[in-house]
């Protein structure tokens, strides 16, 4: 992300979260994506 340049060793913890945040972000969209294509499909 936005802090590969700083080593892991140093940022272990903070690069953790991130992963899990930008995981949970990314699924939450595909989710929302996925849930808007089903509203579409079934409305049209």
């Amino acid at each position: 992300m936005s802090f590969q340049c700083l080593t892991l060793e140093s940022n272990f913890p903070y690069n953790l979260i991130e992963n899990v945040v930008t995981t949970f972000c990314a699924s939450l969209l595909a989710y929302k994506q996925t849930f808007l294509d089903l509203s579409v499909w079934a409305l049209g």
